[in-house]
């Protein structure tokens, strides 16, 4: 058994490290988080009964032992949503998803048709466990563009899209998520498309974000534009009141403070928010964020509760594939997504054949295969 100690900035260099050197077999032994970054233990032709009985011996509590005395990882050790073990969970899960890219390559090799879908689904940014479920429903028998058309149906019909137009009749929503997403952008949006149907004085605006003074100014100037009144509600018996006056086919519109996933007022915003009878709650992510950082910040903001995604920037990014992987493996329906920022025409209800298109025609342009792979 060979053990060799790896250190690096964060986890997933160190897991790439082991990797490169060790090999896809290799046993990560222990963790842990120096000045410096990570440090972790790996070890290749691994005996796990060896292991067990050379712990149950007696050993004696020298540092300079600590190659053969290595604790293992004990992930109760670490604070709830701490980044060294988010970053961990990330990375580990990435390597994992490689090795299963390759088995599943090897696996569809016997249909071409399925190894071809796999092919585009990887090339557009999807997970491999994700290509690999779509890939496995396909007919084996279907050649390289009928499997390709038809893995595209089916990657259509597994993204979780709202069905219809949110707060259509009125209601209350709240937009929640990290500085910088354009949640007070949006805001203006869903105000003005109401307005265009049920007339001025249909909303009203309210800002909870009593820290950003130009995050208030640019709501209150949508709102002068709109004629919508803002209120500014600093607590949850102002928010109660304001609900329970609400008006037939009235939507009520709330945006939240931006702040990072881990600033310390997200809780008492979360607190404001939680248990509002009829209130719901939209979580506002941008399409130009990596996956690893779309994760982390759905988990940071999981306990404001939301019941609907909403995308924006989609204007902003060329790889839309990867984000729709997201979409795939977590639960809530993508209410509306945005490209711009006109109001209110840059708001839309999701539609799979754009969203896909969009990932089609970033492969176009990266690859220069235009759209053969669906022709």
């Amino acid at each position: 058994m060979k053990i060799k100690r790896y250190s690096a900035p964060d986890m997933r260099t160190a897991l790439r490290m082991v990797q490169q050197e060790q090999g896809p077999d290799a046993v990560i032994l222990s963790s842990h988080e120096t000045t410096h970054g990570i440090e972790l233990v790996a070890a290749v032709d691994y005996d796990e009964a060896l292991m067990q009985q050379a712990r149950s011996r007696p050993q004696a509590r020298d540092p300079a032992d600590s190659m053969t005395q290595m604790p293992d990882f004990d992930e109760s050790c670490i604070p709830r949503g701490s980044s060294v073990l988010e970053e961990q969970i990330e990375a580990m899960r990435e390597m994992l998803e490689s090795r299963l890219d390759a088995v599943s390559t090897q696996y569809h090799s016997r249909s071409p048709g399925r190894r071809s879908a796999h092919a585009l689904l990887g090339s557009l940014g999807i997970r491999a466990v994700h290509a690999h479920r779509l890939a496995e429903a396909l007919d084996p028998t279907l050649d390289g563009p009928k499997a390709r058309r038809q893995i595209v149906n089916l990657l259509a019909q597994q993204l979780p899209l709202g069905r219809r137009e949110l707060m259509s009749r009125g209601g209350a929503l709240a937009l929640v998520g990290p500085t910088g997403v354009g949640k007070t952008t949006t805001v203006a949006k869903l105000a003005a498309r109401h307005i265009l149907q049920f007339g001025q004085g249909s909303v009203q605006l309210v800002s909870t974000d009593e820290y950003r003074i130009g995050a208030r100014e640019q709501l209150a100037a949508f709102g002068r534009i709109l004629g919508a009144p803002l209120h500014r509600i600093g607590r949850a018996d102002e928010l109660d009141d304001l609900l329970g006056s609400r008006q037939k086919d009235e939507l009520i519109l709330v945006d939240t403070a931006g702040m990072g996933g881990r600033d310390g007022m997200l809780q008492p915003q979360f607190q404001l928010l939680s248990r509002r009878n009829g209130l719901f709650r939209a979580l506002c992510l941008s399409a130009a964020t990596s996956v690893p950082d779309l994760v982390l910040q759905a988990r940071r903001f999981a306990d404001a509760r939301p019941n609907c995604l909403i995308l924006t920037k989609l204007d902003e990014t060329g790889q839309i594939g990867p984000v729709l992987s997201y979409l795939l493996e977590q639960p809530l329906p993508l209410a509306y997504v945005s490209d711009g920022q006109q109001v209110p025409e840059d708001l839309h209800m999701p539609r799979a054949a754009d969203l896909i298109g969009r990932a089609l025609e970033a492969r176009k342009l990266k690859t220069g295969e235009g759209l053969r792979a669906c022709a």
